[in-house]
């Protein structure tokens, strides 16, 4: 089966499965991020895979446009089911160490201390002495509410002597509590919707059911200091006689208040992070990275997009708190609920890895002498023994990918699911250089998972495929994102691979035209990636080795 092509995921597997470090997945958006979590739960079934990304459905930012006196409120709408899974990353990282958190930028947005968030958690245990009202005032100081009709995520219910609670962090499972007077007689997990002991459990941990949740002393500690910030912006409008303003500022922080000091919590009870959380003016506020152990391994994919995502997220934020700031809708503290600077994020990285096609100067810069371009080749040939296929795994130059990676890449690429990679490990695990894995079909191949690549990479791709015994062919997508003169380049690709002895080149795109016209003889140009695979198809035989290159487009096809 040539031409499979692969993701990610299979680049990542090893690094992540041979270092067994809490890991943290940073990925440019929901999208991409939803993929490679799938990919994970299926690649680590035993792991805690988490997904971290926003969890609004719809967001409408707090404003203030001065030209037009025009003051636009919060609107939001949270997908519960994003928040739950935001809840179980946080539980995950604080209580496992085999945790693989795939995220979005929303990981470098302010996040509850996990002080707070640690060190208020419930933990309870069979016989342990607490008492029923007792254990509903500390649930109810988690932020969990009382419904005893509706039983949903972070509610919980009373019968009698027995104390059922849907966690946050759970889809469908609850805890049920049984008490014989003021002790615990038996705690359960069970089916949230039919109540049926799922197993029985000799202690269990509950979390806070917000991220924002402190305790009373914290919260007293934040309302006289809130209170004294506020006196201090009320006499600052005063003296610049801008009476609207102070009104302005006194109604709504007193307002807060007094929802925090009766509820715990109020609207925008974010904006008071600082205070919560006792930072000074200035400082960053805690984020997901903080909840993460000191020596966490963190990938960074997609990172010529995702770093230029990190460096602008705080310039946009503080642009628009300043405006509320400026005319009294907020308090000064405000401006630090914001996402990390960029040099705030290098701060809380441990050991990073950018994943690119691309990789922009700033990725370049920080890797220096430890770049590697991945290339994996399969020179697979029948092996006696039904359709077991030995594959030699050679890797061109000196790459730092390991064989156990390369072996579920090439098992990927002969037809294998994820799921039958993560079943059957023993079964592709390399054996003195070989591997066996099971495929239908077998042949010669080498593949590259690289797109938007660049003249340097075709070339030295080129040189390690011409070594391969056989014929060797080029398929070739129009390359992006090369800068200026894209046609020259693509011309001195054209060369490039005939210098190197490549027998065949298939192109397509029209910046390809290019290398067909500078290869010569051997080459070919199609107006479609359909009539290239076709054709590619059509003249394949078990002594061809074949390289796919090219664009986003070609990987999305079917492809040769």
């Amino acid at each position: 089966m040539f031409g499979r092509w692969l993701y990610p995921a299979a680049a990542l597997l090893v690094q992540i499965a041979e270092l067994d470090r809490p890991t943290l997945v940073l990925a440019p958006n929901k999208t991409l991020a939803a993929q490679l979590y799938n990919e994970f739960k299926a690649l680590f079934p035993e792991n805690a895979v988490e997904y971290f990304v926003s969890y609004y459905d719809y967001y409408q930012p707090e404003a203030y446009i001065p030209a037009s006196d025009t003051y636009i409120s919060k609107d939001s709408s949270i997908n519960e089911m994003i928040d739950k899974l935001r809840h179980s990353a946080t539980r995950s990282v604080l209580s496992r160490r085999d945790v693989i958190v795939v995220a979005s930028v929303s990981c470098i947005y302010g996040l509850g201390a996990p002080e707070d968030y640690l060190g208020l958690r419930i933990e309870l245990e069979k016989e342990m002495e607490i008492g029923r009202d007792g254990l509903l005032r500390e649930l109810v100081s988690l932020q969990y509410e009382r419904n005893d009709h509706d039983f949903h995520r972070g509610v919980f219910r009373v019968r009698g002597d027995r104390v059922e609670l849907f966690p946050a962090y759970e889809e469908d499972r609850a805890l049920r509590i049984d008490f014989f007077g003021d002790r615990i007689e038996e705690i359960a997990e069970i089916d949230a919707l039919r109540g049926l002991v799922i197993k029985r459990l000799e202690r269990a941990t509950v979390f806070p059911a917000s991220h924002y949740v402190t305790s009373k002393v914290t919260r007293k500690r934040a309302i006289e200091t809130i209170i004294a910030e506020l006196k201090q912006r009320i006499a600052f409008f005063r003296a610049e006689s801008r009476f609207v303003e102070t009104q302005r500022i006194e109604e709504r922080t007193n307002f807060d208040l007094e929802m925090i000091q009766e509820l715990g919590y109020c609207n925008g009870i974010e904006n008071y992070s600082r205070h919560l959380t006792g930072r000074a003016a200035g400082d960053p506020p805690p984020t997901l990275l903080d909840y993460f152990p000191e020596d966490y391994l963190m990938f960074i994919d997609e990172s010529h997009i995702a770093v230029p995502q990190l460096r602008a997220m705080y310039r946009g934020d503080r642009s628009r708190k300043q405006t509320l700031v400026e005319y009294g809708f907020r308090l000064p503290s405000a401006l630090d609920n914001r996402p990390l600077r960029f040099d705030e994020c290098q701060g809380r990285f441990n050991q990073v890895i950018f994943v690119s096609a691309t990789p922009a100067d700033y990725e370049r810069s920080e890797a220096q002498d430890t770049l590697v371009e991945q290339i994996l080749a399969a020179h697979p040939s029948v092996h006696a023994g039904g359709e077991s296929v030995a594959v030699s795994l050679p890797l061109a130059g000196t790459h730092n990918v390991s064989n156990a990676c390369a072996a579920a890449a090439v098992a990927t690429a002969l037809g294998l699911s994820l799921e039958d990679i993560a079943r059957g490990l023993e079964s592709v695990r390399p054996v003195s250089g070989r591997l066996q894995a099971l495929a239908g079909q077998h042949g010669s191949a080498l593949y590259d998972d690289s797109y938007n690549a660049n003249p340097l990479s075709v070339r030295a791709a080129a040189e390690f495929l011409a070594t391969l015994p056989g014929e060797s062919w080029f398929v070739l997508g129009d390359m992006k994102e090369l800068g200026e003169d894209e046609e020259r380049l693509h011309a001195e690709v054209g060369e490039a691979l005939r210098a190197t002895g490549i027998d065949r080149l298939f192109a397509t795109g029209d910046l390809c035209r290019a290398a067909v016209d500078a290869f010569g003889e051997g080459a070919s140009w199609y107006g479609s990636v359909d009539a290239l695979a076709n054709d590619v198809l059509a003249q394949l035989s078990d002594s061809t080795n074949v390289l796919v290159k090219g664009s986003r487009s070609m990987r999305r096809s079917q492809g040769p």
